[in-house]
């Protein structure tokens, strides 16, 4: 049974990829239309945006997607103006997604084709959106992706050929504000991120189109530099620069995993496996990105360690920094963990988040192919008497784990003195989907109760002679809960986490 058990957990551990919150993007796939752009580089650019569509659909059933053209010329409009096309409004339906073809020609102004997809958003039917769709109906509360495929130049020309990513009207010059308002607004004010995919071989145009995208991807080139530039003129950037528009299986799975953690909550990191035959070494190094929706407020960050064999979780004491927007790290010294017994252990990264009054959660572990991230050694551990913030951990000789309720001001149950045995009680699986068994030890009876993160009891059952008690709520958000078993005056706690 216990063997089973293991089995089922080292599978659940070696698949478990990051989390994302569930609230969906609108994602807008802005297509080049100007005279510059082949049948065959539109052929590819249809091939790359449907194969992109699938995977960002398929990814979160609440993501809606929408195909915008740009332009200078419809059919018989004059004068040859900035125009745009929209295909549909925002869907999620890929057969409806993917029904498009090229509407526009000639010139090339994304800069003005962005401002007039503003005016869509806002629902102001702008006479240069010759679609029969004038608006798109974006969700408030959605984060919004512009993903661009072109190949225009950085300022060309004029108004009827031109080819212009960056704004036509002076000035425009290099590394002026005023070249990057529509996407400086965008970034601000509608919290939009760009990816742009971009076909050139000028240093100018590439480096113009680099700084348009957002940061984050793989992109570490030079980019045109700004005062204004809401990203701080920071690198990488999602920025692909290609000799045409045809995007490898790999482009499209970074890009599609990019989509789909855009703007949502994730958390992300890498670490490199420790054993004890090699010097371990504190202190530890974990780094790491993150995101939270717009809004959101950390309520709490935390690394802690997964015994692998037991599945009990040991948080740690070690304090998140923020080196950079976006990204994390944790310094975890060994005075930092909570006296975890010898053994193989998983890094678990716990982010929660308040929104509207709300706690939500995500959580992620080591992204590389490893059993184990940590191994701890008995002849490694140095101190006897570990601190943490919410309690004194003492080692007495017989290697019970006692916790001074007086060291801990937010405990309130202080008629109990909780003694916490690391084995007495047992989840498995842990992580899961909210379906799990609790397994007892020495306890035969007692009460059972699961906390969420606000202390709130969601799950209670009463026991007598039972060695296994299952316990389901897969039901209720995917968050961190706390398992604790009442038996007399012993109290025993575990941290269960639910995907």
């Amino acid at each position: 049974m216990r063997n089973t058990i293991k089995l089922i957990l080292f599978s659940i551990l070696l698949s478990w990829k990051p989390l994302y919150s569930q609230a969906g993007s609108d994602i807008i796939f802005c297509l080049d239309n100007s005279g510059s752009i082949s049948d065959v580089a539109f052929n590819q650019m249809t091939v790359s945006t449907m194969k992109l569509m699938e995977q960002v659909l398929k990814c979160n059933r609440d993501n809606r997607v929408a195909v915008v053209h740009y332009g200078t010329d419809y059919k018989d409009m004059t004068p040859s103006l900035p125009r745009i096309y929209i295909e549909s409004n925002f869907t999620n339906d890929l057969a409806t997604a993917q029904t498009f073809s090229r509407r526009l020609k000639n010139g090339d102004h994304f800069h003005d084709a962005v401002n007039l997809i503003g005016s869509a958003l806002d629902h102001y039917p702008h006479p240069d959106i010759v679609s029969p769709q004038k608006t798109l109906d974006k969700h408030r509360d959605r984060p919004l992706v512009i993903v661009l495929f072109s190949d225009a130049e950085r300022a060309n020309g004029n108004l009827s050929s031109g080819s212009y990513l960056v704004n036509f009207n002076p000035p425009n010059g290099l590394h002026e504000d005023n070249a990057f308002v529509a996407f400086t607004k965008f970034k601000m004010d509608r919290n939009a991120k760009f990816i742009v995919v971009h076909v050139s071989d000028y240093s100018y145009y590439i480096e113009a189109a680099a700084s348009i995208a957002s940061r984050g991807g793989s992109y570490n080139g030079p980019i045109e530099q700004y005062n204004d530039d809401p990203d701080h003129n920071l690198l990488p950037r999602f920025y692909l620069n290609k000799t045409n528009f045809a995007l490898t299986t790999t482009e499209i799975a970074e890009l599609s995993n990019s989509i789909c953690k855009m703007n949502t909550a994730y958390v992300d990191f890498t670490y490199q496996t420790r054993s004890c035959k090699t010097p371990t070494g504190f202190p530890i190094q974990v780094n790491g990105n993150y995101a939270i929706p717009q809004g959101a407020s950390i309520v709490n960050f935390q690394i802690s360690l997964l015994d692998i064999a037991t599945s009990t979780m040991y948080p740690t004491s070690a304090t998140v920094n923020f080196p950079n927007p976006n990204e994390f790290e944790f310094t975890i010294n060994q005075a930092d963990l909570t006296n975890p017994p010898s053994g193989q252990y998983k890094f678990i990264i716990e982010l929660v988040y308040s929104l509207g009054g709300n706690n939500d959660g995500v959580h992620a572990e080591n992204s590389i192919n490893s059993p184990y991230d940590f191994m701890y050694c008995e002849n490694l551990r140095t101190n006897t008497t570990i601190s943490s913030p919410a309690a004194k951990f003492t080692k007495p000789k017989d290697k019970e784990y006692h916790i001074d309720l007086n060291a801990d001001p937010n405990n309130t149950k202080s008629m109990l003195k909780e003694k916490v045995q690391q084995k007495n009680i047992q989840i498995s699986p842990n992580p899961n989907n909210g379906v799990f068994m609790v397994l007892l030890d020495k306890v035969r009876s007692g009460s059972l109760h699961v906390n969420d993160i606000n202390g709130k009891v969601v799950f209670e059952k009463t026991f007598n002679n039972e060695k296994e008690i299952a316990v389901d709520i897969h039901s209720l958000p995917s968050n961190i809960y706390m398992i604790k078993v009442n038996s007399g005056n012993e109290v025993f706690t575990q941290k269960m986490i639910k995907r």
